[in-house]
């Protein structure tokens, strides 16, 4: 058999990083997003190699890795993205820089593009970038550009047990792109064991959408998850086929961790009913059923 053809990657996009909060528990706070700002990225890392010989013969190679280096182009840092990521002060929203700041370990994610549908998405836990050099040039016949590069250092994250991470995903499948929110939805989000299933999601008359029909009077949403990070929240809504927008079926003050309720319809009317289920770093799933309501018996 040969060789299945790989596609050469041909764009990067959706930085997203998050500062840590503490570096000794290796946890992160609030993710700073790089929405259109991303243009390259280079990843190397350090090796060294040792030859072993034997009798005067080279027997063996071993080959140790060190620290990694990865360089980000982007547009821009605003002032808030600057103080997050090099530990600088601010005083009346004035960055104020006296050199003894100690930039501070990100977790920095990415998306490599190898075509409409097939990406691969690249996470490093924990890199600690270096002040970038800005260089602005005055205008002589046409307009010149300056672009800062993020240069930073990556290493291994004891927490999660890793240094780098990558992963190819097809973003056209409901799996595909569920991880792929799930990625940038969390710096800890590591592989779909992290990804909530909503399979569990039912109502009172079947697992699945049915093309039939369902009694009037109250149907129960059954919500349930597994997977993602708990504790989940849980949102119900209706709408009447052709009779306008989605409504929600949430009592006001009803407990979100509660993972059932219930909606009164009205025979002859056609009904979507959906539940969606969130997890605490934003995951969002939902699942939808349609049914025509009938008098009862």
């Amino acid at each position: 058999m040969g060789n299945a053809r790989i596609k050469p990657i041909y764009n990067c996009e959706r930085l997203v990083i998050w500062p840590m909060i503490s570096e000794d528990a290796e946890t992160y706070g609030e993710p700073l997003s790089f929405t259109r700002r991303l243009m390259t990225y280079d990843d190397n890392v350090e090796s060294n190699t040792t030859d072993l010989y034997g009798d005067g013969i080279n027997v063996d190679s071993e080959i140790e890795e060190g620290k990694g280096t990865l360089a980000l182009g982007i547009h821009g840092l605003s002032d808030e993205e600057f103080a997050a990521i090099f530990g600088a002060a601010t005083k009346n929203g004035t960055i104020v820089e006296t050199g003894d700041e100690v930039s501070v370990y990100c977790c920095v994610a990415l998306l490599a593009r190898r075509s409409k549908n097939i990406v691969t998405v690249r996470k490093w836990p924990k890199v600690r970038f270096a002040k970038q050099q800005e260089t602005v040039q005055q205008k002589q016949g046409s307009k010149t550009f300056s672009t800062p590069t993020l240069n930073g250092t990556f290493v291994y994250c004891e927490r999660l047990a890793a240094k780098r991470l990558r992963k190819t995903i097809d973003v056209s499948t409901v799996e595909g792109a569920a991880f792929l929110e799930g990625w940038f939805g969390s710096a800890d989000f590591i592989s779909s064991e992290e990804l909530i299933n909503t399979s569990y999601l039912t109502y009172d008359g079947g697992t699945d959408p049915i093309a039939g029909a369902v009694h009037e009077g109250d149907v129960i949403i059954n919500g349930a998850a597994t997977g993602g990070t708990s504790p989940y929240t849980y949102s119900y809504y209706y709408q009447v086929l052709d009779g306008g927008t989605w409504s929600s079926y949430t009592a006001a003050g009803e407990d979100v961790s509660v993972a059932s309720t219930a909606i009164s319809i009205d025979a002859g009317l056609t009904y979507r009913l959906k539940a969606v289920v969130k997890d605490t770093v934003g995951q969002e799933l939902s699942k939808t059923f349609k049914f025509t309501a009938v008098a009862a018996n």
